[in-house]
C-alpha cells in the first residue's frame, strides 16, 4: 500500500519537486546521465541476439531464454491495492482492488504467443521466482477476490502443479533459499501498517514442502519482495515512517514533512533473520526520499551491485531503473556521496502529480525489473506519467497498459518484447538455471524461550522541552549513562487525515 500519504493534508501532496530532482541527477555524476547510459558492460545485450537480425523477426527474438510472467486484467482501483508500490494483501476496496481475472504464463523465444501455465478461473497471481536450475517455479495466487493469497509451486512446463501453504493468512513473494527453503512474507503476525490499519507482511522462512514456518523479521512498516544476493543473504524492501521529535507529536497538531520522515530503504539479512539493523543503502542519502527503492535485485555479476526501482506514490509502484552499490554507502560513510546510477531517466521518478507534460518530456515509467542472463534488462513498462491516484483531479487517474520490454541502455521508448493491449504483463522472470549462492547455516536457537536485546544506536537530546522529567534527556545528566530506552510501536497521533481511521506513527 502507498507509504507517501505524508505531504500534507489530501490535496497537498509534497513530493518529488525541481530541487530534489536536480539532487538526484547531481548524485549521479559519472555513474549514468539520464539517458541510459548507466547500463555498463554487465547489462548489455547478448551479443548472439544483435538487433541487425532481428529485423521483421518477432520481438520475442530477443530472447536468449523463456520468460515466466503475470498476465492480468487492468486495474483503475486507485492507490491503495495490490499493484501498488507496497503490494498490500487486502486493498482500500477488498473486492474491487484485487486482480482477479490472470494466470501465470510462460513466453518462449521466437513464439508468438505466451502459454498459459496455470489455466485457472476467478483467480489471481502474483510473485513468480524460478529455482536456481531453472525446472521450478514458486508463486502465491488466490481464488475468488474474497480469498487469501497462499503459495504455489509448480514445473517450468505448467505441469505439477501443488499448493504449498493452506493457512487463515495471507502468504506472498516467495523465494527459493540457497539450501531449499523458500522465505516469503506474510502477515501471520498480525502487524498493520501506520496509515490505514492494514496488514503488512513480514519475512519468514518454511521448508521446501511448506511445513517448519520460522518468522525472520516483525516490523510494523513491513518487508516486500524479498531476493537472494550472490552471498546468500536475503535483499529486500522496508518501509520506514518515524518521529523526529516524538514528545511534540503526541502533544499537539503538527506539520508532517517538519516532524517525519518516511522511505522506502534496502535492507539485507542472513536467512534465520539475523541483521545489522540498518539498511544497506539510502539511508544517508537525504533527509527524505519522498519514496526510495523497490523490486531490487542482485545483479549477479560479482560486483555486489544492484538493480532497483526507484519509485513515488502514485504510479502503480513504476519509475525509474537505478543501479546502486552497498560498498558506496560504506566507502563514502554514507551522505551525499552515495552513488546512484540511474539506467533510464531520472525524470521517471518524479511524482506524477507535480508533472506537467508540457513542461517536462516524459515517456513512460519501468516496474519489476530483472536482469538476464545473457545482459540486458526485461521489466514491465508503461507509457505516460503512469498515475493512478489524484486528489487534486481523479478524473486525471489513468489506466497504463503495462507490457514486457527489453532495456538495453539506449533510451528513449523501450523495444517491446511482448505486450496484450487488453492486459496487463508484470513481474518477469527468466526460465534458466543460474548460479546456487553458498549457504550460509542457520545461528539462531529456533527453541530459546529467551534472547539478548543488543541496542545499537544511543543518542542524548539535548533539544527536547524542559516539561520532559528525566534531565538526562535535556543533556544535563551524566555522561556515558544510558538516560531513557525507547520501545516503538505504532501509536496514534494527532495527525489525523479525513478517511484515515486509526492513522499512527512509528515512534516511542
Amino acid at each position: 500500500m502507498s507509504r507517501f500519504f505524508h505531504g500534507g493534508a489530501p490535496g497537498a501532496m509534497t513530493n518529488v519537486d525541481g530541487r530534489l530532482l536536480a539532487l538526484l541527477i547531481a548524485i549521479v555524476g559519472g555513474c549514468g546521465d539520464g539517458s541510459g547510459s548507466g547500463v555498463d558492460a554487465a547489462l548489455a545485450p547478448d551479443s548472439s541476439v544483435p538487433d541487425a537480425t532481428l529485423d521483421g523477426a518477432r520481438p520475442t527474438a530477443r530472447l536468449a531464454h523463456p520468460l515466466i510472467f503475470v498476465s492480468q486484467v487492468p486495474s483503475d482501483a486507485g492507490e491503495f491495492q495490490v499493484n501498488d508500490i507496497h503490494g498490500n494483501f487486502r486493498g482500500d476496496n477488498p473486492v474491487r482492488d484485487q486482480p482477479v481475472g490472470g494466470n501465470l504464463f510462460r513466453l518462449d523465444p521466437g513464439a508468438a504467443e505466451p502459454v498459459n501455465l496455470t489455466r485457472l478461473d476467478d483467480v489471481a497471481v502474483r510473485n513468480p521466482e524460478v529455482s536456481w536450475e531453472g525446472e521450478r517455479v514458486v508463486f502465491s495466487m488466490k481464488r475468488g477476490a474474497r480469498g487469501l493469497w497462499q503459495l504455489y509451486e509448480m514445473g517450468t512446463d505448467g505441469t505439477g502443479l501443488r499448493q504449498l501453504t493452506d493457512t487463515p493468512y495471507n502468504e506472498t513473494e516467495p523465494v527459493y533459499l540457497p539450501d531449499g527453503r523458500i522465505a516469503f512474507a506474510s502477515d501471520r503476525q498480525g502487524l498493520l501498517d501506520a496509515y490505514e490499519n492494514f496488514p503488512t507482511g513480514q519475512l519468514h522462512v518454511m521448508d521446501a514442502d511448506g511445513g517448519n514456518v520460522r518468522p525472520l523479521s516483525s516490523d510494523p512498516g513491513g518487508d516486500t519482495t524479498p531476493t537472494v544476493d550472490e552471498e546468500g543473504r536475503l535483499l529486500f524492501t522496508r518501509w520506514s515512517v518515524t518521529s523526529k521529535r516524538p514528545c511534540e507529536t503526541q502533544r499537539q497538531p503538527i506539520d508532517f514533512d517538519e516532524h517525519f520522515v518516511s522511505r522506502f530503504l534496502l535492507w539485507r539479512t542472513a536467512p534465520d533473520g539475523r541483521s545489522d539493523a540498518h539498511p544497506i543503502f539510502g539511508a544517508h542519502l537525504i533527509q527524505d526520499l519522498h519514496g526510495g527503492f523497490v523490486q531490487a535485485r542482485p545483479l549477479r555479476d560479482g560486483t555486489g551491485r544492484i538493480l532497483t526501482v526507484m519509485a513515488q506514490a502514485s504510479t502503480w509502484g513504476a519509475g525509474a531503473l537505478a543501479i546502486v552499490d552497498p560498498a558506496d554507502e560504506v566507502a563514502t560513510n554514507g551522505h551525499a556521496e552515495d552513488r546512484i546510477a540511474f539506467v533510464t531517466s531520472p525524470r521517471e521518478y518524479t511524482d506524477a502529480e507535480d508533472v506537467e507534460v508540457d513542461d517536462l518530456p516524459f515517456g513512460g515509467r519501468f516496474r519489476d525489473p530483472y536482469p538476464l542472463a545473457g545482459g540486458g534488462i526485461v521489466a514491465s513498462y508503461a507509457d505516460g506519467i503512469v498515475l493512478n491516484l489524484s486528489f487534486d483531479d481523479p478524473d486525471a487517474q489513468q489506466t497504463p497498459n503495462f507490457r514486457l520490454v527489453h532495456v538495453a541502455g539506449s533510451g528513449g521508448t523501450p523495444p517491446v518484447i511482448y505486450d496484450d493491449p487488453t492486459r496487463w504483463e508484470l513481474e518477469p522472470v527468466e526460465v534458466v538455471a543460474r548460479p546456487r549462492p553458498p549457504v550460509i547455516a542457520d545461528a539462531i536457537d529456533w527453541e530459546a524461550t529467551s534472547g539478548v536485546l543488543n541496542v545499537m544506536d544511543i543518542a542524548l537530546d539535548a533539544g527536547l522541552p524542559d516539561d520532559v522529567p528525566n534531565p538526562a534527556l535535556r543533556g544535563e545528566g551524566p555522561r556515558g549513562e544510558a538516560a531513557w530506552v525507547h520501545i516503538y510501536r505504532g501509536v496514534p497521533t494527532q495527525l489525523v487525515y479525513p478517511g484515515l481511521p486509526g492513522y499512527r506513527q512509528i515512534q516511542p
